[in-house]
């Protein structure tokens, strides 16, 4: 006969199976696999110190221990660890692969013992409580034995994988006898999410001020509908295009992404393109934590100045082989007043912009500050003027 029933602890929810005479310990699924350790103790050497494992010790990575805690338990002769006095106490140490807090562990602990049982509500893992506790099977010892029990106790996946865990469990009241001990766990990788783009923004590498980022330029990002390259997706500076920022969400390292580089021809050209020009050199790339929108991390790329003038740049952000953002940005040195006819020209009217706002202190945004010296000067209209007549094609993206 099996006797069923449900059983409710400390948030420990578990089944209490009484079996028949055969059951014994569990061969967890597992068991195994990479990144498992199996351990086992039948034959405790030591009462107080910490006992090696004597039947098995598949652990790569160190190995486990079993320690009373208390100081008031001793050894019986048949290799079990005891006291008539008081509840005995343990730690069960057990190195892992410590795989940080992007994984998980799974857990198995098995214990017999002999007398009174284990305090069900004292298990835990790192601190956690058990998910399930079933009793695998009992016996009565007779005379002053008291009862033989099996339990097993699992944990299906503890956040994080550290190196070293510790399980610590004691006994339920005085007279318990430690038989026997196994415990196996799996350290689990958990997959991340992709990186998500949050901003794309121009990073102006020659600004005299601190804050180097265009807010009032848009990088462009290919999409489901065609989209057409306006003002705000183009910069004026005569440094050209020598900055940008990505501000991701789950980036954890510049390696979780590829980023790969073209430009277009110059000034007018007809579409579609088919010879974008890798964009020499590869920019210097630095991951900055945190330093993104809304707690982003940031990436930021910088190219010398010249090297990206009066044409269009695009970035291709690759994740595990797959293309998730796609970006352009467009470059025409003193362009201040739009498109017209399918085209950016540098006109009179940019030059009357330029000297419109002649003493200004403007930030990285100001368009009129064409030199990025943090103030709209004559030589920012000089280099309107130089650049007079000078077009750009206004592309149109097409739909993803």
């Amino acid at each position: 006969m099996h006797r069923l029933t449900i059983f409710e602890s400390a948030g420990l929810v578990g089944i209490v199976l009484a079996a028949n005479l055969n059951a014994a310990f569990q061969f967890p699924d597992f068991r195994g696999l990479p990144q498992t350790t199996y351990q086992e103790w039948n034959v405790f050497n030591s009462a107080n110190n910490p006992n090696l494992p004597d039947v098995a010790n598949g652990n790569p990575n160190g190995s486990a221990t079993v320690q009373e805690l208390t100081g008031g338990a001793f050894l019986t002769s048949g290799g079990n660890i005891y006291s008539f006095a008081m509840a005995t106490s343990f730690n069960l140490i057990v190195p892992d692969y410590g795989l940080g807090s992007q994984a998980n562990t799974r857990v198995v602990l098995q214990i017999r013992t002999l007398g009174s049982t284990v305090d069900l509500e004292s298990i835990t893992f790192n601190g956690q409580a058990a998910d399930s506790a079933e009793l695998l099977y009992e016996e009565p010892l007779g005379g002053f034995g008291g009862i033989l029990r099996d339990w097993m106790f699992e944990w299906s996946a503890v956040s994080g994988n550290v190196g070293i865990n510790t399980i610590h469990f004691k006994a339920a009241g005085s007279s318990m006898g430690l038989d026997r001990v196994s415990v196996d766990t799996q350290a689990l990788a958990v997959a991340m999410p992709a990186p998500l783009l949050v901003q794309a923004k121009p990073y102006h590498n020659s600004f005299a001020g601190v804050d180097k980022v265009d807010q009032a330029v848009n990088v462009l990002q290919r999409g489901s509908q065609p989209k057409t390259v306006e003002l705000s997706n183009l910069i004026s500076s005569s440094q050209g295009i020598n900055g940008v920022v990505l501000d991701f969400d789950n980036l954890t390292a510049l390696g979780d992404v590829t980023l790969e580089y073209k430009m277009s021809p110059q000034n007018v050209f007809t579409l579609p393109v088919q010879d974008w020009t890798t964009v020499p050199p590869t920019p210097l790339a630095t991951l900055q934590p945190d330093g993104g929108q809304a707690g982003s991390d940031r990436v930021l790329l910088t190219w010398p100045d010249l090297i990206c003038v009066d044409r269009y740049l695009c970035i291709k952000v690759i994740h595990n082989g797959n293309t998730i953002a796609e970006l352009y940005l467009g470059h025409l040195r003193g362009e201040m007043t739009g498109a017209s006819g399918g085209k950016f020209t540098v006109l009179v009217s940019d030059i009357l912009a330029v000297r419109a706002n002649l003493s200004l202190v403007k930030t990285a945004s100001g368009r009129t500050d064409v030199d990025k010296s943090g103030t709209v000067l004559v030589q920012d209209i000089l280099d309107t003027r130089t650049n007079l007549s000078c077009e750009l094609t206004q592309i149109q993206i097409p739909a993803l």
